[in-house]
């Protein structure tokens, strides 16, 4: 998979913060340059790539289910959409103590962009090689191993202009409380996988942005960080919610955007360029279950299927 990523031509970042999340103009230029019946149709991201008589059942499943999803994803919008202009009554006005200080500090948080001067951060980024990399010593910034974990190129630090230091602190509060978890995803050692497959640490920069959108933490129309107004939107009332309840609510909602990731990958016998597609159908399993207003952890857990 490293060598594959590694043919990759990838681009610079020109802004010290991306106003969207990587992967996305790679994968629609690599479709413009696909045959005519692969690069207009959906197919290649809908059903499975291979099919005879005896996928039949699992074609209509995988239909039916992006059906489903289609509209629970619409109803969300929609949701999201109306949730300013709804009564008085219907919206969280003042937030406790406890809320506002949670929600400070992850917006403070999310303001940080990584910074390879700051010896903070270095040694956050050389516990993550540590966990990613046991046994082997540390090579500093630019080393051709980090490619084998999923970044764009031998220095992981333009790939965190996507979404600044808090997406480190992700991957490493999913290697702290959820070791297991880290390395299945970062070693793909679940189901059946495609040849060239999603970069793990890149993929995790994605959720952390797409999760600040989703919980109304970033405008979508102009992709900046919002600091001077509440989440109005149903998904995002719902995360202020989940603060109130637990201190760490956004790393352990990624942690289970990382599961959600995993499954639809899995289920669309997904390829590199599907990237996009998949990210679209987390982010509207995600949308679906915090607008059904879940009141804690373990109730979105259920709402996303996960064990």
């Amino acid at each position: 998979m490293a060598h594959n990523l590694r043919k990759r031509k990838m681009q610079d970042a020109d802004s010290e913060e991306l106003q969207e999340p990587l992967l996305g103009h790679d994968a629609d230029r690599a479709r413009m340059s696909e045959p005519e019946d692969t690069a207009h149709g959906s197919s290649r991201a809908l059903v499975p790539h291979s099919i005879n008589r005896l996928d039949w059942e699992e074609l209509w499943r995988v239909l039916w289910g992006n059906c489903c999803e289609g509209f629970a994803g619409i109803l969300a919008t929609i949701s999201s959409c109306l949730a300013p202009l709804l009564p008085f009554g219907r919206r969280q006005q003042k937030l406790t103590v406890l809320q506002e200080e949670r929600l400070q500090d992850l917006r403070e948080r999310c303001q940080v962009p990584f910074d390879a001067e700051n010896s903070h951060h270095m040694d956050a980024l050389q516990v993550l090689w540590d966990v990613a990399f046991p046994g082997q010593p540390w090579e500093g910034l630019q080393a051709e191993r980090w490619t084998d974990m999923g970044w764009q190129r031998n220095d992981p630090s333009s790939d965190f202009r996507g979404a600044g230091l808090i997406a480190l602190q992700n991957h490493l509060f999913m290697a702290r409380e959820r070791p297991e978890l880290f390395q299945q995803l970062l070693h793909k050692t679940e189901g059946q996988r495609a040849d060239w497959e999603y970069p793990f640490a890149v993929a995790g920069i994605n959720l952390t942005f797409m999760l600040q959108e989703v919980m109304d933490l970033r405008d979508r129309r102009v992709g900046s960080l919002v600091t001077d107004r509440l989440p109005a939107s149903a998904p995002g009332q719902a995360f202020l919610g989940l603060l109130q309840q637990a201190q760490d609510a956004f790393e352990q909602i990624y942690c289970m955007a990382f599961q959600v990731l995993e499954r639809e990958w899995l289920a669309m016998r997904a390829s590199y360029m599907d990237f996009p597609s998949v990210m679209k159908r987390v982010q509207h399993s995600l949308e679906r279950a915090l607008s059904a207003q879940p009141t804690s952890m373990r109730q979105l857990q259920q709402l996303l299927s996960l064990p």
